[in-house]
């Protein structure tokens, strides 16, 4: 029962730390760092790797697509418990997952034939 309130609380903390933050507090050169790795080259480093891994073809495009899904919103829950930069943490979770609506249908889309034929061996 009380690891049913986990996500909410989560949103809660993750709301609550974007209240606080103002744009002139937006670290833009870590962000924007941080977005290019979680949003595209983690898929990229995904493709790398499934090629070489002997399992079946929708266990790869499974793998790709978790690779290329926003921050979870549970980092800044670990960020606020431990004080390592909560702000950064918390605007990077929002924009990751406001990101990820250009990002996740041009993922999906690479994953279905003919792109993905290439990595069925």
């Amino acid at each position: 029962m009380i690891g049913d309130s986990s996500i909410p609380v989560i949103m809660l903390i993750l709301g609550m730390q974007l209240a606080t933050l103002h744009i002139r507090q937006i670290e833009v050169a870590k962000i924007s760092f941080t977005l290019v790795v979680r949003l595209m080259v983690s898929p990229l480093w995904a493709l790398l790797l499934v090629y070489f891994m002997p399992i079946d073809l929708m266990a790869k495009k499974i793998l790709i697509v978790l690779a290329a899904m926003p921050t979870a919103a549970n980092t800044t829950l670990m960020s606020v418990q431990f004080n390592s930069k909560p702000q950064l943490v918390s605007s990077a979770t929002f924009f990751s997952t406001v990101l990820s609506l250009i990002t996740l249908p041009i993922v999906l889309m690479l994953v279905q034939p003919p792109v993905m034929n290439l990595l069925a061996i």
